[in-house]
C-alpha cells in the first residue's frame, strides 16, 4: 500500500522477474492491473478462471502467484480475497493498493490474520539523490 507513484506496481514487477529467476514456471504467475475498466463487475473468482483458462494452470492445486494490483478498484475485493485464502493454500497472493486508508480499514475489517500489509511510503528527498549517486550535492 501507498500513495500513487511511490512503485507498487515496479515492486510487483520486480518480484515477477525474482519468481522467475528462481525457476517458478511462468505460467504459474498470474499479474493483472485491476484498475483497467475490462475488470468492473469481475470477482476475484472469475479473474482466477480466465487465469485459469489462459494458461491451463489449476490455480487450486498447483502452487502458483496471483499478483493484483491496484485492487481497490474491484467491489468487495476485501471478502473474496479472505475467502480465498481460507479456502484454498496452493495460490500466493499479491496485491497492491493505492487508497491506503481504505485498504487498511478494510483488510484489517476481513483479514486480520490472514493478510500482511506492507506501507510503501514516498522517498525523501535525500533518498531518491542517493539512488542517482549524487548525495554529494547535498552533503
Amino acid at each position: 500500500m501507498g500513495p500513487r507513484r511511490v512503485g507498487k506496481t515496479v515492486i510487483l514487477h520486480h518480484s515477477i522477474a525474482r519468481l522467475l529467476e528462481e525457476d517458478v514456471p511462468p505460467r504459474n504467475i498470474c499479474y493483472i492491473s485491476v484498475d483497467h475498466p475490462m475488470y468492473n463487475g469481475i470477482s476475484i473468482d472469475d479473474l482466477l478462471d480466465l487465469y485459469q483458462e489462459a494458461s491451463g494452470t489449476d490455480y487450486r492445486q498447483v502452487p502458483c502467484y496471483v499478483l493484483l494490483d491496484e485492487i481497490q478498484y474491484m467491489r468487495e475485493w476485501e471478502g473474496y480475497l479472505k475467502s480465498l485464502v481460507d479456502r484454498l493454500d496452493a495460490p500466493k497472493f499479491i496485491v497492491s493498493g493505492s487508497a491506503a486508508a481504505a485498504l487498511k480499514l478494510k483488510s484489517t475489517e476481513s483479514g486480520a490474520g490472514r493478510f500482511t500489509e506492507f506501507h510503501l511510503p514516498p522517498l525523501t528527498f535525500y533518498e531518491y539523490m542517493k539512488l542517482l549517486k549524487k548525495t554529494d550535492l547535498i552533503d
